[in-house]
């Protein structure tokens, strides 16, 4: 069961994943039906089984036309999105924005960062702005509402492309380009949390690195496992010393702690964090303790034990968003007791905006969603200027006050009052534009190099389309494949 809810995300995702399973089902129904049709009528009708092509093409082309989610349905998809990307590049309308973007950013190797104040970072699973208006939810996050009065509010912060899950949001505002986990486009929404070192580009600086340059400590707290997504490389890769899951902080408490569905409650990990903060603050260094709540992760949401109670609706979602609200408030309540608190640049915001949930009958059609995003001891007010997940990280280090020479191929400080909006369009083209310039850096990626998609190297890795994809299990290296046994890309 941990290797399901941990690798699969069957916990987090039941209902996805069942439908899933469903519309299987329903597929290979109708192929079932239609071979034994083919079989009873198919020399009556001048169809056999030996008309193999003619079925196949059938099948295809009614799965196609009926929108099912299948194989060749996605393939279709994704041949005609590569195409389209390749040619959104290269036209004028991709130029434009090309001439927005910095597309040689300084890398990790070069980049020269002096320190500035400490850095309290935490995302919240799935907790968009729109659980701050008082007409839609009234009274549900008093202690976000309180806090966003004492600090930064970014108003304009908007939801981007590749920044839309988890790890991509992560990324994305720490690297300051979109995740994408291919030059070309992604089969499916959920793709991307199969990973590698080289989704997370290394040959790019992320905040993590210039904070590394600066002499930061960094450290890392969840509670969901470590190597879902493979967070845990993504941190060591980009300069953390630390990045901790539901496995690390458990053995390092010594046992089981209390936890439902597939991690830690944010009850348990608030209090843990706490204590690293206090044992960084005492070190005397500058440091960067980043966190990721869970309790609200979609689809039902998971209140910690002990919450108070949202009286306003009985809703499993609305009970986990006032939780995590208490939660948060609390934790800050207690960060700004301690010695360092005024050299503690505190930053609260959403990981992604609110996927599928039990709380989707409550939200308003037509609603303009948006991730939120507060900063607090760096000022007050509101910043209204539009912005995505891109521009957080050098939003951040100008808010530190890290000197640095770092620069990022779609992110620009947009922290001052009267700061400029973001120019970029969340559309096909500059999806196109960013892609290449990321993936520019990496090795040139054809779909068949050579008239060769998959070749087996002599090391035993695999070669697809000249990126070399090292076997891996559980998000472990393995070192061949045997008799029966298959490998996915």
């Amino acid at each position: 069961s941990d290797w399901c809810s941990s690798d699969l995300g069957v916990d987090a995702f039941p209902a996805m994943i069942g439908g899933g399973v469903a519309v299987l089902g329903v597929m290979l129904v109708v192929c079932a039906g239609m071979l034994a049709w083919l079989w009873r009528n198919g020399r009556r009708s001048g169809v056999t089984l030996r008309s193999g092509p003619v079925a196949v093409a059938l099948v295809i082309a009614i799965l196609t036309v009926l929108g099912i989610d299948s194989v060749p349905r996605r393939l279709i998809g994704y041949v005609t999105r590569v195409r389209q990307s390749a040619h959104f590049a290269d036209t004028p309308q991709g130029r434009a924005v090309a001439d927005q973007l910095d597309l040689h950013p300084v890398p990790p190797k070069r980049v020269i960062a002096a320190p500035g104040k400490n850095l309290v970072l935490i995302y919240m699973e799935s907790l968009e702005r729109q659980f701050w208006d008082p007409k839609l939810y009234p009274g549900l996050t008093p202690n976000l509402d309180r806090l966003r009065a004492q600090g930064l509010d970014f108003s304009g912060f908007e939801t981007f492309s590749g920044a839309d899950y988890t790890i991509a949001g992560m990324f994305a505002s720490q690297c300051g380009v979109p995740l994408f986990i291919s030059a070309f486009a992604r089969l499916d929404d959920f793709a991307g949390n199969t990973t590698d070192a080289q989704t997370f580009h290394p040959k790019i600086a992320c905040l993590g690195d210039v904070l590394h340059q600066a002499g930061y400590t960094q450290l890392y707290m969840g509670g969901a496992p470590i190597h879902f997504s493979n967070k845990g490389l993504f941190f060591r890769l980009h300069g953390y010393d630390q990045a901790l899951g539901l496995q690390q902080i458990e053995a390092a408490n010594g046992g089981r702690l209390p936890q439902a569905g597939w991690g830690l409650y944010d009850s348990t990990l608030f209090p843990l964090a706490l204590a690293r903060y206090r044992a960084l603050e005492a070190a005397r260094k500058p440091f960067n303790l980043t966190m990721l709540t869970l309790d609200t992760h979609p689809p039902n949401g998971r209140p910690s034990p002990d919450c108070p109670k949202y009286a306003a609706n009985p809703n499993s979602m609305l009970q986990a968003v006032h939780c995590t609200d208490y939660l948060v408030g609390r934790f800050v309540d207690a960060l700004s007791r301690e010695p360092d608190w005024k050299n503690t640049i505190v930053v609260i915001m959403s990981d992604h905006l609110m996927m599928r949930n039990v709380a989707d009958p409550l939200f308003p059609r037509n609603y303009h969603r948006r991730p939120a995003l507060l900063v607090l001891n760096a000022g007050h007010g509101k910043r209204p200027a539009k912005m995505y997940h891109m521009d957080i990280a050098p939003s951040l280090l100008a808010l530190l006050g890290v000197r640095t020479n770092a620069t990022f191929i779609a992110g620009d400080d947009r922290s001052a009052a009267g700061a400029a909006g973001s120019g970029l369009a969340d559309d096909a083209v500059t999806d196109a534009v960013l892609r290449k310039a990321l993936w520019s850096r990496e090795n040139e990626f054809e779909l068949c190099k050579k008239d060769t998609l998959v070749r087996r190297k002599e090391d035993g890795d695999f070669d697809v389309g000249g990126r070399e994809l090292g076997m891996s299990l559980q998000g472990r290296p393995a070192v061949g494949l045997y008799g029966g046994q298959s490998l996915d890309f």
